[in-house]
This record gives C-alpha cells, structure tokens and sequence, in this order.
C-alpha cells in the first residue's frame, strides 16, 4: 500500500499540452496556450490533453509540485423533461448531432467529445428531491472544452444553444472553469 502524504497547496495552473516525444528518460511535452493554433483547423484541438500542476508545501515544510494527468473536463446540459428512456436517448442524439455538426467541431474524431445522460439533482431552487435528466459532456483538453462552451453559452455565459426555433435555451451547468486558473502566468 502507498503512503499518503498531505500537501497544503498554494498555486495551480492548468493547460493543455501535447506529447512531442516519449523517451526513456521521461516525456517532452509542449504546452499549448489557446491563442496558438487557433487557423481554423481541427489539428490545433487533436492530441492533446489537460495537465494540471499544484504547488504546495509538505508537512516538513518542503517545496512541492504535483502533477495531474487524466482528468479530462466537462459540464453539464439540462436536456428537456423526458418521460422515457427512448426520449432521452432522442434528445441526447439530437444535442449530439447539432454540437458535431459544428463546422470546427466536424472535424475532430467522433470519439474525442463523449455524451453521458446521468441523472442529478438541482442545488437551486426547491424540487422535492426529484432527479433531472443531464447530458454530461466530457472532452480531454481545456481547449475543446472552451470551444464547446461556445457553443452552449454567449459571451455573457448565458445560455443560447436551443433544440429548435420555439425552444428556450437549455441551462449548462459547471462550465465556469475559472480562466485565471488555467492560465500559465
């Protein structure tokens, strides 16, 4: 069994980074800040993946970084009141269809943005303890999910994607990553 350690931690950043080479000696890697290969192309969102380091300190007072692989961020869509599984599954194809119809988004493999509906409870508002159908999406960098945010919400993080013309927005939930957070200054 491993032994655990406590760290207080002070400072975190987050960025995506690719893979240059796999030596023996460890990984090269390359950070990608988002401003960067932003021409157009999928090629900037594919091969990369969410990294994230923590500063801190251990109990003997010694300096520390840890570093975080394999999380991979996502957020949550509140799809429409669904009376059956077979609906759920229809909406969940349809949010689906539209999010990959995107022009950027088209091009990335089918298997880099996966579509989980769960069911959650609301934290707002009184709702008796009742379950609501959510469509999580997870992606594996900070760089697509910043794209897909766009998608689903303005630049004044309201929501906008609607399912058709009559159709409110549908609410997101847990896309406020905070931006200082994820930047490497």
């Amino acid at each position: 069994m491993a032994a655990s350690h406590t760290i207080h931690i002070f400072d975190a950043i987050a960025r995506d980074q690719r893979v240059v080479q796999d030596t023996p000696d460890g990984l090269e890697v390359e950070y990608i800040e988002e401003f960067e290969h932003q021409d157009g192309s999928p090629d900037f969102l594919l091969n990369r993946g969410l990294v994230i380091h923590l500063f801190g300190m251990n109990e003997k007072g010694e300096s520390v970084r840890v570093e975080v692989n394999g999380f991979h961020p996502f957020f949550y869509v509140e799809m429409p009141p669904c009376s059956t599984t077979t609906q759920e599954s229809q909406y969940k194809n349809k949010i689906a269809d539209k999010v990959l119809a995107n022009r950027e988004i088209s091009k990335l493999p089918s298997h880099y943005i996966k579509f989980e509906v769960v069911k959650k409870q609301k934290l707002i508002g009184y709702t008796g303890g009742k379950f609501f159908s959510f469509l999580k999406i997870t992606v594996p960098s900070i760089g697509l999910f910043y794209k897909l945010r766009k998608i689903f919400l303005d630049d004044k993080q309201q929501p906008k994607f609607v399912l058709n013309a009559n159709a409110k927005p549908l609410e997101v939930y847990e896309s406020n990553i905070d931006a200082s957070f994820l930047s490497s200054s």
